[in-house]
């Protein structure tokens, strides 16, 4: 069975809908789940912290398997393959399939590029200073001042 994936995953908070195609296949105690999704998102840089465009681009092989894994003994199965039981549920829910899958490929280190200077790069910017944190410049100043 094929299946067109075209759904926005409110989760994700984007605007953007996730598009793609899925073929479930019934397979030997279970079901397989394969394709290929696509989506834009916005993340925000761990450097610098400004938002910047991300395009995720996620392949997906995943397999249910009717009974527990330790009688799904003989499937094979490769590093690639995700397996869950399905504890007796009659449905799979392919959008909690897919959004699992586009947040398990965001990376986990987030930079809008690889040469962002970082947080140090934007010094020359004002930024308001939250005023219970005032005491804590005085302090890193007058520690400058004595040493």
């Amino acid at each position: 069975m094929t299946l067109e994936f075209n759904e926005k995953i409110e989760e994700l908070n984007s605007e953007n809908t996730v598009k793609g195609v899925l073929t479930a296949s019934l397979i030997s105690g279970g079901v397989r789940l394969e394709g290929h999704v696509e989506t834009d998102l916005v993340l925000e840089c761990d450097r610098c912290v400004e938002k910047y465009p991300y395009h995720a681009d996620v392949d997906i092989d995943e397999i249910y398997v009717s009974g527990s894994l330790s009688t799904a003994k003989e499937l094979e199965l490769n590093e690639s393959h995700f397996v869950e039981e399905l504890r007796g549920k009659k449905e799979i829910d392919v959008t909690d399939l897919v959004y699992q899958s586009i947040i398990l490929n965001i990376p986990s280190k987030r930079l809008c590029n690889e040469e962002c200077p970082g947080s140090e790069g934007l010094q020359n910017m004002e930024k308001p200073i939250d005023p219970r944190l005032e005491i804590f410049k005085k302090l890193s100043e007058e520690h400058k001042d004595n040493n």
